[in-house]
């Protein structure tokens, strides 16, 4: 497995996005999307390495990520790349939190993702699609 992005809670995507352009040197690299059954919207940045930042914006307070960003947002969680997804998933099965479902077809070629706490923090598995 590698690292496909770090996400992080944001309050306003749009200005935080700014941010990491102009001071850190990131490119954006996907379109602001809005994903309605997670209630959020997204965007992927990359400054040239193997890995991407996901900013993740709420959208209104019944969000999965509103109660991070009252505790003043950041961190979110790290999302790991599988080829293997069916396995990884029938080994973390007794820790996820949002079961398998396909990701936007523009952000991640349409891969099944799924959510599972581990070690106290919040992982998400990516299934690799070529």
């Amino acid at each position: 497995m590698r690292i496909n992005h770090i996400a992080i809670v944001v309050k306003e995507i749009a200005k935080d996005m700014k941010v990491f352009v102009d001071d850190y040197g990131f490119k954006q690299i996907s379109n602001i999307l809005t994903i309605e059954n997670q209630k959020v919207r997204v965007v992927l940045l990359n400054c040239g390495n193997d890995f991407n930042i996901e900013l993740i914006e709420p959208l209104g307070e019944n969000s999965p990520v509103s109660n991070a960003l009252k505790k003043g947002g950041g961190l979110n969680h790290i999302c790991y790349e599988t080829e293997n997804f069916d396995q990884i998933y029938e080994k973390f099965k007794n820790k996820v939190v949002r079961h398998p479902r396909p990701a936007p077809q523009e952000y991640f070629k349409g891969g099944r993702t799924f959510f599972a706490y581990r070690r106290g923090g919040l992982v998400e598995f990516l299934e690799v699609k070529k």
